[in-house]
């Protein structure tokens, strides 16, 4: 379970710290509801409720810098999936975004980026809507990475950049 002070990663909202969990009433329900009370680490003065009956379904815990450093080791290896369809692509697309899976986010992005590569070298441009769907993941896979090993996004733009080559 959840407590005030751990950090969760969030879809919407990126890394966020658990400041409190506070009982609150709902609209789907009379009585008292829990919920957690979530501040992004980006940006201090928002605040997030999240029942917390949902926030398995919602968030999890920011990984620590060892796994983060072990996925970042793997990225040659992580395997991509093309779909040809641009309607299922989205789908998967929003899918990983709920899921923060680093794994599946590393993945998504380098078939990104090879999708990018070979539009360009046709002499096309990219699709907006992976351009779209790109910022998203970047936004939520670099911000955690960042907080977790301690470093700029920039940096970590930049050793993710180095690690797919």
């Amino acid at each position: 379970m959840y407590k005030v002070g751990d950090y969760v990663m969030t879809a919407n909202n990126g890394v966020c710290e658990i400041k409190d969990i506070t009982t609150m009433d709902s609209m789907s329900n009379s009585k008292g509801t829990q919920f957690c009370v979530l501040v992004p680490v980006t940006e201090q003065t928002a605040k997030v409720y999240i029942p917390e009956d949902r926030m398995d379904t919602r968030c999890r815990n920011v990984v620590d810098p060892d796994e983060m450093k072990h996925f970042i080791d793997e990225i040659p290896t992580i395997e991509t999936e093309d779909i040809k369809s641009d309607k299922e692509r989205e789908l998967m697309y929003k899918d990983v975004i709920q899921s923060c899976d680093i794994k599946k986010m590393i993945a998504v992005l380098k078939n990104m980026n090879k999708r990018k590569q070979a539009r360009l070298a046709m002499g096309k441009k990219n699709i907006a809507m992976e351009e779209r769907y790109q910022k998203i993941i970047e936004k939520n896979l670099f911000s955690e990475c960042a907080f977790v090993l301690n470093k700029s996004a920039d940096e970590v733009k930049e050793l993710f950049v180095t690690c797919e080559q």
